[in-house]
């Protein structure tokens, strides 16, 4: 039913014994290893004091890719190529400065629409203040229209009720006249 872990294809150790003597490192160290470098440790119970296993092929394999496996196998003289831990490294490398370059772009876009947005309202804000300075002459324009008509319908009203003045020639007393074109001109 079961299979077989200790077959030959896999080689699992069953105790920090057992990998301290399969790495020529202390039990302590290897300790440290898991919990700061991440060294592969299998713990059946899933508990962080349970009982641990490892597969000789995945300490290989992290003693090779580790700077602890680097620099050892380099004082050996077996290190397979000193290059390797650089394209490790120049991969991160080249894609945050692709980032980096990328965000550069986007916020010199972002300025750009930044500063274009701010142009745009500078010009809606001297529409604005145009459209007042018009609106406030043409409220003083309708003020004076209605002060004329005021005083136009009081003396129709003391026409009607006194009659023409008593000298045989009437005259009305019209102020300025206003022309259509003067009120256009007022307006602009």
């Amino acid at each position: 039913m079961g299979t077989n872990l200790a077959s030959s294809d896999v080689q699992l150790l069953h105790s920090w014994k057992e990998i301290s003597s399969y790495t020529g490192r202390g039990v302590r160290t290897l300790q440290r290893y898991e919990a700061n470098l991440g060294f592969p440790i299998h713990r059946p119970l899933g508990k962080p004091r349970s009982s641990v296993m490892a597969f000789k092929h995945e300490i290989d394999s992290w003693m090779a890719k580790t700077p602890v496996g680097i620099l050892e196998a380099s004082a050996n003289g077996t290190a397979p190529n000193p290059e390797a831990p650089l394209r490790n490294i120049t991969e991160p490398l080249t894609t945050l400065s692709a980032r980096t370059a990328e965000w550069h772009s986007q916020t010199s876009s972002m300025q750009q629409g930044f500063t274009a947005m701010q142009q745009a309202v500078n010009s809606m804000q001297e529409r604005v203040n145009s459209m007042l300075d018009r609106l406030e002459r043409t409220q003083t324009l309708a003020m004076h229209t209605r002060l004329l008509w005021n005083q136009v319908q009081s003396r129709r009203e003391r026409l009607r009720k006194y009659g023409p003045p008593p000298h045989h020639e009437f005259r009305w007393h019209n102020p300025e006249p206003v022309s259509v074109g003067k009120i256009d001109r007022q307006l602009n």
